[in-house]
């Protein structure tokens, strides 16, 4: 029980009895004037286990995971649809669960959660662009991206780098090139 609540307060976070750590059981065992010798793991069952989990959340005034999953996954698409990055919101959902005293699963639950809101939010997106852009701007879209023949280079790399010179041959040069950026900005702007 010690041990449990001991990993819980350190972390938030359940571990299973196999994970736990020898040295750790033998500190508890030596604090609490005990033979770590006589203490086995193999007799805590996962049936007690479960029941100290219950007992420790209680105690400590937090929520298991497992009733709290659907505000915690609208968290995770509020935070994917703000944007950030995968490590972002993994960070903030973290510390949405501490400032909320839920317990945290799993590094596999977490991870099944916000790629599923990921994938989801993605759906919706390629679905809303599918409804926006018209078989014409797909055209004109994929054109942007192909590769020129003479230079190897897609075509939408030329604006990648202006140029920085102030001769006249190559602001004339850059000025097409924007005159070009321009029209495809004007054309795809309306699904913006």
């Amino acid at each position: 029980f010690l041990l449990q609540w001991g990993y819980f307060k350190h972390s938030g976070y359940f571990y299973s009895v196999h994970d736990f750590v020898k040295a750790d059981v033998d500190f508890v065992a030596k604090h609490l004037g005990m033979d770590a010798k006589l203490i086995s793991m193999k007799t805590y069952s996962l049936h007690l286990a479960l029941e100290h989990q219950q007992i420790i959340l209680e105690l400590m005034g937090y929520k298991s995971f497992n009733s709290s999953v659907a505000d915690f996954v609208k968290q995770v698409e509020y935070l994917i649809e703000i944007p950030l990055m995968p490590r972002k919101v993994l960070y903030e959902s973290v510390q949405w669960l501490t400032k909320n005293k839920i317990e945290k699963p799993s590094y596999n639950k977490f991870r099944r959660i916000i790629s599923t809101a990921y994938n989801h939010y993605n759906f919706l997106n390629n679905k809303k662009l599918d409804g926006l852009i018209s078989p014409d701007l797909k055209i004109y879209l994929d054109e942007m991206f192909d590769v020129d023949i003479d230079t190897k280079q897609m075509l939408f790399n030329a604006f990648k780098k202006p140029s920085q010179s102030l001769s006249p041959g190559k602001i004339k040069e850059s000025l097409v090139y924007f005159r070009q950026l321009k029209e495809y900005f004007q054309t795809i702007e309306p699904v913006m």
